[in-house]
């Protein structure tokens, strides 16, 4: 970035110009440029390779809290700074996998800032280094920008090579952008470095001159070969001391080592940062001893911390360069041995993708899962490249890699890839993951709990331990759905007793949440409530927020199910803060729809529009129905009642939620003066099946909806016979009290009578129903009102109904175009119209048009 040499801030910031010779206090210069541009909420530290930009950065932030974010240790993926954030903030790699996943499909990064805007911590300098390796990484870019947008009071530290399309412009007007460091700031004159190059020029081992200076520092080093590059040649003096120096490091380090540490730092240049354990895992014999010596080695070492040594990258690629590529391939595979057994899958998987790709098949059939589990995806995928096809046919783990990856892509091409998987598949454990994983795919996928018991069928014989719990909680899952509650109630109870007996309580939370869906749907409301409990408080501790949710959307519906408002919502809530922790966008978009809903039944207008919903799509929630009907009643709060229509008429559900869905049709095609498509509606509902004692409390409030339509209908019997019987569902007893309320006051109540109704209504915490109710009101007293249309109204109205215009209708009846407009109001206002072609409509519902048409003689050159 350039150096614009103006602080947003009103002073002057000169650039700094180091006048030393000694290259040992190069990097002083650059830490008080560094520091300070420290004042500004983002600084830019920009210049080319080898300037010490990390080394001034890391110095002046010495002692002082902040969260340091390397990219260049970070996969190879779309979305690389979501994954080097996450291990600088601690986050299990299991979390990254769906967001990411999201954020991939959808292209848009809000997933991932509001996933780390839960998880992570903004309060100290967040230094993002390498930031020139997300240049064609456009996901990251993104979510960079959408972070620091979304924490104002975040402190950002860009270390990059290049300028990167990021928004400086803006931030920087905004005054959130600090003065770029670049490399004027952190470069050597020329002439200082004068007395450096003569000795260059006449002695070959300068190297070993700079390594002394600098005291093995490897940043500094790079620091003097620029400057060195800088006052001459660039091109023959770059590859002089490159050769140089890896004669230096040839001669001079390995000649002076022994054979055995020699092999250590030809390990270390694969290996990376290593501690004590990584050393004992290479087979060394004294590793304690080995760290100390790395420590206080000459060799060109930096410290990354008081536990593990990076060796400088200069030397790995020497060591690294100078082996034949056999050897190559057979040191990286003895390292990533060493790296998989001390639990480092991803330093592993990498270094073995970049040296030895063939050799990648162990590492997919041991942990293939956990790489796709952790985000992986574009990485496994573009590995499985390298892997020969014949594999494919005999290996089941290949074939379940690549069965989950085509998840995304095609439903027929993932179910043959794991039914092929399974009939080739020998080992016992991996048939159980096998049958694990494609019967929740195809449960989830296709709703089809018949299919999950015949593939989980096999599975039972040969699991064991918690693969053998998980197998009883989902074929109990399965089981609920087929309603043969007394097989899943067993299922459930085996699956627990499991799971409590392994002591795992990551198990032991999702086999809970399992438990809990079985539980509530059998019937068994009170144990269900009780797993739910045990199940959030356990999913909190462990942080298994996927979880808590669950247990929490239990518990909310349990609430709503006792008429307990209160409770109901702060469930709803906690549902929502725990999707938000796990990180799913699905997850987070049932819970605020649940949420919404809530706000919407209490009246809450600002609330319910702060969430911001507006629109979704099928399926977002098992709810759905409902959520769609709050949402008519939402539009129906403001008189939109053709929008309220129009969202329950691009809806079509099936089954049980279809007569919720029709009733709240019908009432708006009531309130729109369609009372024959109303009644149509009406007449669907059986008699018969009206107080079967097994129905949902969806199903009573559909009924209180319908009876309500039929008092605006006039059809009073109709709603007396209608309304349920009882208080089975107590949060719709208000609403069948405030009814029959209606229907005693007859069919030409108005809403003065009806407001005891309507404040018993409230107080039962049903104000958003209360509120569309009061919106019917005020729509039939306007439709009363429309009846007293003087003649002169109802010729216009005639006349704009066979297509006349203003100006035609002006000539046509003598009068001015004037009048005529405001006459056009006038029959709008009465009619409850926004429109004149809305008037026309609702005044054709209403008969009020009828004949008339024909009795209004027009004259021929009247024109429409």
């Amino acid at each position: 970035m350039t150096n614009l040499g103006y602080d947003p801030g009103g002073a002057v910031l000169e650039p700094t110009r180091n006048r030393l010779i000694a290259i040992a206090d190069v990097k002083k210069n650059a830490v008080g440029a560094v520091t300070t541009a420290f004042r500004y909420r983002i600084t830019a530290v920009q210049a080319p390779a080898g300037w010490g930009k990390t080394t001034a950065v890391r110095a002046a932030l010495d002692h002082a809290p902040h969260t340091w974010c390397e990219l260049r240790t970070a996969p190879m993926e779309s979305g690389r700074l979501f994954f080097a954030l996450a291990t600088a903030f601690g986050v299990p790699r299991t979390l990254l996998a769906l967001p990411l996943r999201e954020a991939r499909q959808t292209g848009s990064p809000q997933g991932l800032v509001d996933f780390l805007g839960v998880h992570a911590g903004f309060e100290v300098p967040i230094v993002v280094d390498d930031l020139h390796a997300l240049s064609a990484d456009a996901l990251s870019l993104e979510t960079l920008v959408g972070l620091i947008d979304a924490n104002p009071a975040s402190r950002w530290i860009l270390i990059s090579r290049q300028q990167l399309p990021l928004p400086y412009s803006r931030w920087i007007a905004s005054g959130d952008c600090g003065v770029p460091v670049s490399q004027a700031d952190l470069a050597l004159d020329a002439a200082d470095v004068l007395d450096t190059n003569k000795i260059a020029a006449k002695n070959p081992y300068v190297i070993r001159r700079l390594v002394e200076v600098t005291g093995g520092w490897a940043v500094a080093i790079r620091f003097g070969l620029a400057a060195l590059e800088r006052s001459g040649d660039l091109p023959r003096l770059s590859a002089t001391t490159r050769e140089t120096l890896f004669a230096y490091l040839a001669n001079e380090v390995l000649g002076a080592v022994s054979e055995e540490q020699r092999e250590l730092l030809s390990d270390l240049a694969f290996a990376g940062p290593v501690d004590e354990m990584l050393l004992s895992e290479l087979g060394r014999v004294d590793p304690a001893a080995d760290l100390r010596w790395l420590s206080g080695s000459p060799v060109p070492l930096m410290r990354n911390s008081s536990e593990s040594v990076s060796l400088h990258d200069l030397l790995a690629e020497f060591l690294r360069s100078e082996q034949p590529k056999d050897s190559r391939q057979q040191r990286a595979c003895r390292v990533a041995q060493a790296l998989r057994r001390r639990g480092l899958l991803d330093r592993a998987f990498d270094l073995l993708a970049l040296e030895a790709p063939h050799t990648l098949s162990d590492v997919f059939q041991a942990h293939g899962l956990d790489l796709l589990d952790q985000g992986r995806r574009e990485s496994v995928e573009r590995a499985l490249r390298n892997v020969p096809q014949r594999a494919y046919r005999s290996d089941p783990a290949l074939l379940l890699l690549r069965a989950e990856l085509a998840k995304d892509r095609s439903y027929e091409q993932a179910s043959q890839l794991f039914e092929h998987a399974l009939q080739v598949a020998t080992h016992p454990r991996l048939r159980v993951t096998l049958a694990l994983r494609y019967a929740h795919y195809r449960c989830v996928q296709r709703k089809d709990p018949a299919q999950t018991l015949e593939v989980l069928a096999p599975a039972l014989d040969d699991a064991f331990g918690a693969d053998k719990a998980s197998v009883h909680s989902t074929r109990a899952v399965a089981l609920v759905d087929l309603s043969r509650i007394p097989e899943s109630l067993a299922e459930m109870h085996r699956a627990l007793e499991l799971a409590r007996s392994l002591d795992d309580d990551w198990l032991l939370s999702r086999t809970l949440s399992r438990a809990t869906y079985v539980a509530y749907y059998a019937g068994e409301r009170v144990e269900a409530v009780r797993l739910a409990e045990e199940g959030a408080e356990l999913a909190e501790r462990i942080g298994d927020w996927s979880a808590f949710q669950s247990a929490h959307m239990a518990l909310s519906a349990r609430a709503a199910s006792l008429g307990d408002a209160d409770a109901e919502l702060r469930h709803t809530e906690l549902m929502l803060f725990g999707a938000e922790r796990a990180g799913s966008g699905m997850q987070r978009a049932r819970a605020a729809l649940f949420l919404w809903s809530c706000y919407i039944e209490r009246g809450d207008r600002l609330r319910a529009d702060a969430l911001g919903i507006e629109r979704f799509s099928n399926p977002v929630c098992s709810d759905e129905a409902y959520c769609v009907v709050m949402s008519a009643v939402r539009s129906g709060w403001d008189g939109n009642f053709l929008e309220a229509l129009a969202r329950l008429e691009t809806y079509d559900p099936s089954g049980a939620e279809r007569w919720l869905v029709d009733a709240a049709r019908a009432l708006f095609f009531a309130l729109t003066e369609a009372a024959d498509d109303a009644e149509r509606l009406l007449s669907r509902r059986s008699a018969e099946t009206m107080n079967n004692p097994s129905r949902t409390e969806r199903a009573d409030l559909a009924d209180c909806i319908a009876a309500f339509t039929d008092v605006l209908l006039g059809n009073v019997a109709a709603a007396l016979r209608r309304l349920p019987k009882g208080d089975r569902h107590p949060q719709n007893a208000a609403l069948r009290c405030f009814v029959q309320d209606l229907a005693s006051l007859g069919s030409g109540f108005d809403a003065a009578a009806a407001a005891p109704s309507l404040e018993r209504l409230r107080e039962a915490k049903q104000e958003g129903f209360a509120m569309l109710f009061e919106s019917a009101f005020r729509s039939r007293r306007r439709g009363l009102e429309s009846s007293a249309l003087t003649r002169a109204e109802q010729k216009i109205l005639v006349l704009l109904s066979t297509g006349h215009s203003a100006k035609a209708i002006a000539l046509q009846l003598g009068k001015s175009v004037h009048t005529v407009r405001n006459q056009i109001k006038s029959v709008a206002h009465k009619l409850g119209a926004s429109g004149k072609w809305e008037a026309v409509a609702i005044a054709g519902r209403r008969g009020l048009l009828g004949s008339r048409a024909q009795s209004i003689e027009t004259r021929p050159d009247a024109k429409s």
